[in-house]
């Protein structure tokens, strides 16, 4: 699973069950969450407008409790996951395995969308909290933010995970029981995420969309060397069959993932 995916989804549905509940206590994810476990700063800044720059600057967010407060005081009530309308010399499924290669982001309901650079920054902790982390705040950007219903991602992930899992067997590729085990966590009715358990909230204990996150994230075999990614035919025929496989799949997968996170539980 994508780390810096991951997190973001983190942010949004852990934020919209505060945002949607003035019951809920302010999460401060960033010293609790599996997402934020190799994150030693975070920070959130807002966007300057040109006024801004002849003021003194703000001090920036440093922790989600007080960015998740900041969110409702300014009267967000949705926050969605969005992906960016960005072209680019490499495929959105290579360019992912990539830190800084995806094109995710957070969106609001009040046109502002966050997104997020991560940055390499002590190699020797010994927390081995390697990455700093900062959230831009922008204005409306070119974002898509349309996923498809719970069921229809549903069926469009089996059917391209058996696809991946056919291909894998008669090409003897080794990733035919890993295919195997993102479809059965489709059915499994007590599934368990393999990646950030934690990633949808305690509250959310919908069957369906547990199914599909944890099929999708056991499905994302988007890596660097030794992932999925790392395949190639010397046969033409074979390498495009390989290429459209590989494309189909994480989109579904992706899709999986935002029908989950942008479908409000109910």
């Amino acid at each position: 699973m994508n780390g810096e995916l991951a997190q973001i989804i983190a942010l949004i549905l852990y934020g919209n069950e505060y945002l949607s509940s003035h019951e809920k206590s302010v999460p401060e994810l960033l010293t609790s969450h599996s997402t934020f476990q190799f994150v030693s700063d975070l920070t959130f800044e807002k966007e300057k407008s040109l006024l801004d720059n002849f003021r003194k600057s703000s001090t920036p967010v440093k922790d989600t409790h007080t960015w998740f407060s900041y969110l409702r005081k300014q009267g967000v009530q949705v926050l969605k996951l969005g992906v960016l309308n960005l072209s680019g010399d490499l495929p959105q499924h290579i360019a992912s395995a990539f830190a800084g290669g995806s094109s995710w982001v957070l969106e609001t309901d009040k046109r502002k969308c966050w997104r997020a650079k991560w940055r390499a920054k002590d190699q020797q902790h010994p927390q081995r909290k390697f990455w700093a982390v900062e959230y831009w705040e922008q204005s409306k950007m070119p974002v898509m933010t349309d996923f498809p219903d719970i069921e229809t991602a549903y069926q469009d992930l089996e059917i391209s995970i058996t696809e991946a899992k056919i291909f894998s067997e008669k090409n003897k590729l080794g990733w035919e029981n890993w295919f195997a085990e993102a479809i059965e966590l489709l059915h499994n009715l007590a599934p368990v995420l393999p990646y950030h358990n934690d990633l949808l909230p305690p509250s959310n204990n919908n069957i369906r969309y547990r199914q599909l996150l944890a099929g999708a994230t056991k499905a994302w075999v988007f890596g660097g060397m030794g992932s999925w990614n790392d395949i190639y035919f010397a046969d033409a025929a074979q390498q495009k069959v390989y290429e459209r496989i590989s494309k189909s799949l994480y989109q579904a997968v992706c899709q999986s993932i935002g029908a989950v996170t942008n479908t409000k539980t109910g």
